[in-house]
């Protein structure tokens, strides 16, 4: 027998070494009859985790004060009195003296998160200004009557306060002192509410295809997503089993562990129907799906690999595809016979078969007489499912057949077109984003993707890694709106292209998608009409929760035809990442506030190093097998929970139950 083991690390959280941890699936006996799922318990050594909400780590320090830019200092504190009448944020707060208008003395910018996660903590970007709208440096800041610190030489002073677990965000009365003059004012930065907390679940099954009277064991992966990725531990998952007609014949319910991962044992009646069953694990509104076939075979001989699609749409018109054969053991096919077979919703509606020489790749096609026929079936049926069967019979007579199942959807996307501004100039540079993730939540790589666009000549490109394609072009002189294809799905995303009129300050980044951890280069220029009032441009980064997560200062350069500001950022975190920018500005005798901002990609770059040694080259059935798996992050050992199992290479190759892998299930920025 040739033998894989499969490992798959649930979780990465303290440094430790990781391995000889030894895993024994127990078979159950045949049964007659589908019964309840019998949930597997696992007691897992040297937890890190304790009690209900450990996936949440303890936050350091509640309620003290972090200063990023600027001076820390205490010790005093305001009156109400002191710290006079509160204005709201915004205001100009006029005073009228004799029927004059009176400016206030000192100006408050600010930029904070309108929501960010409860426990998470935010920056806030604190800008204070003079009456003529010139930096202020030294000015002592206020925190609800609180001297929490003093702004440094560009009169900004960014800040945190570190939450409480009851606090619902950073809020509070802020004022400014500077010499006599005092200036106050209220803001809020509520969290976000717990219905913004994306639960994700990955379920995945040891083998792809069981025989009847056989074990098949699953694996949940619950995970809750809140800026970054912590376990959901102790948590009830709900299974179901659905046969071939989509009648629920199993079902039952599971509380993940501390590292929230589910185990669970479905024995398969040994008089089960053949065919292709839907397991679902859900939480609430979120479900997670693992397809797997139950037939009858021998143990494989020839090993079939192919690059079918896992889904198809009416408007294919022909289906290329290749496959390529090989003997498990690792000889070399020679030749033989492949036969292909097409069903819709069980009706056959192809077949062919063809003699091949060598390993291949060999060509094949489901031609336009073909897909016209399923079509016609899934018109009268309102269908879903089709398969398509591939078996192969060598020089020796020996047969293997393997089994593809098509899910046919008229838009097999869920796609989304992601602006880099919120609005252009005629002629500014754009660039938009199409995301194109599948049903089932993977990145759809190497796509064709065709963006029309008002005005202008469609344009195409294909799909990167993360399912980005990203599209370059200069603003039509009116507003529209774009619309995205592909070759098989027409207009998947829609997306408004705003027009606006041209900024007194203008950024731009050239690379819009970038890796997470990876430098990019932002750049600030403005017209020559326009003159900067202060030596620097204010940057904050929020990410996808929603909090600012880095603030600094960009200098700006004088020397040239046109004032401008450079800088090199890191993208700090993964997902959507929006880079606000502002500075007060001069032109003529008019001051006033530049602002403007940048809409990036950031795709997930960190990455586990997993090492598997140990193994046997061979063992016997019932043999227990050891092995060591040490994993690495940032050239540290990290203590990890890890899930294994020793499945037949060649059972794999007719199903693999992780070609949807859980990178693209968890780390699908939509």
């Amino acid at each position: 027998m040739t033998w894989s083991a499969r490992v798959l690390v649930a979780a990465s959280c303290a440094l430790a070494a990781c391995g000889g941890e030894k895993l024994e699936w127990q078979e159950a006996a045949p049964t007659d009859e589908w019964s309840d799922l019998r949930l597997t318990r696992e007691v897992h050594d040297g937890g890190v985790f304790e009690g209900e909400d450990a996936a949440l780590p303890s936050i350091e320090r509640p309620g003290e004060i972090d200063v990023k830019i600027g001076e820390a200092a205490s010790g005093e504190t305001l009156t109400p009195e002191q710290a006079g009448p509160v204005f709201p944020l915004g205001s100009t707060a006029p005073e009228y003296a004799s029927g004059s208008y009176v400016a206030p003395p000192l100006h408050l910018v600010m930029d904070f998160p309108y929501q960010a996660w409860a426990g998470e903590g935010s920056w806030v970007h604190l800008v204070v200004l003079d009456a003529e709208h010139a930096p202020v440096p030294s000015a002592e800041v206020f925190l609800d009557g609180a001297l929490v610190g003093r702004t440094e030489a560009h009169g900004t002073f960014v800040f945190r306060r570190r939450p409480r677990d009851e606090d619902s965000g950073t809020a509070g009365v802020l004022t400014v002192r500077h010499g006599e003059h005092v200036r106050s004012t209220r803001f809020s930065s509520f969290s976000r509410t717990p219905t913004f907390e994306a639960t994700t679940i990955y379920a995945y099954t040891d083998r792809g295809v069981v025989q009847p009277g056989r074990t098949l064991h699953l694996r949940a992966l619950a995970w809750r997503l809140r800026g970054e990725y912590r376990a959901l531990p102790h948590h009830v998952l709900s299974v179901e089993l659905a046969d071939p007609s989509g009648k629920l014949v199993g079902g039952g319910s599971v509380r993940t562990d501390e590292w929230g991962v589910a185990n669970l044992d479905l024995p398969i009646p040994a008089h089960a129907e053949e065919g292709t069953y839907q397991i679902t694990v859900s939480a609430g509104s979120e479900s997670a799906r693992s397809p797997v076939q139950i037939r009858r075979f021998v143990a494989p001989v020839i090993r079939i690999e192919h690059d079918l699609p896992r889904f198809l749409t009416p408007r294919v018109e022909t289906l290329p595809f290749e496959v390529t054969l090989a003997y498990v053991d690792g000889g070399r096919f020679e030749r033989g016979e492949v036969a292909l077979k097409v069903r819709a919703e069980g009706q056959e509606v192809h077949t062919a078969s063809r003699s091949v020489e060598g390993a291949g790749p060999h060509a094949f096609v489901l031609d336009a007489a073909t897909l016209e026929r399923v079509r016609s079936v899934m018109r009268r049926r309102r269908g879903s499912s089709v398969t398509v069967e591939l078996e192969v019979r060598d020089a020796l007579g020996r047969v293997e057949r393997l089994l593809r199942d098509l899910r046919y959807e008229t838009v097999p996307y869920k796609a989304s077109i992601e602006l880099d501004k919120t609005r252009y100039a005629p002629g500014e540079p754009v660039a938009a984003m199409v995301r194109l993730v599948d049903l089932d939540d993977v990145p759809v790589r190497a796509a064709q993707v065709r963006l029309d666009i008002p005005g202008r000549r469609a344009m195409r490109l294909r799909t990167d890694d993360g399912g980005v394609a990203l599209f370059r072009f200069p603003m039509p002189d009116a507003e529209g709106e774009l619309s995205a294809s592909t070759d098989d799905a027409e207009d998947v995303a829609r997306a408004n292209l705003p027009r606006g009129a041209v900024l007194p300050m203008r950024s731009s980044v050239e690379h819009t998608v970038i890796a997470e951890g990876e430098p990019f280069e932002v750049l600030v220029r403005f017209p020559r009409d326009v003159v900067p009032n202060e030596e620097v441009v204010h940057a904050d980064v929020v990410d996808s929760s929603g909090a600012i997560v880095d603030s600094f200062l960009v200098p700006v350069e004088r020397g040239g035809d046109e004032p401008l500001a450079r800088a090199t950022v890191n993208a700090t975190s993964w997902g959507s990442m929006l880079l606000t920018l502002f500075t007060v500005g001069r032109r003529g005798a008019d001051v006033g506030l530049l602002t403007d901002g940048q809409n990036l990609v950031v795709q997930p770059g960190q990455r586990l190093e997993v090492t598997l040694g140990g193994l046997p080259e061979s063992a016997a059935p019932g043999e227990r097998i050891e092995a060591e798996v040490r994993v690495v992050r940032d050239g540290q050992a990290r203590e990890a929970l890890v899930g294994a199992s020793v499945v037949d290479s060649a059972v794999l190759a007719l199903l693999d139950p992780l070609e949807r892998a859980p990178r693209d299930r968890f780390y699908n920025a939509e």
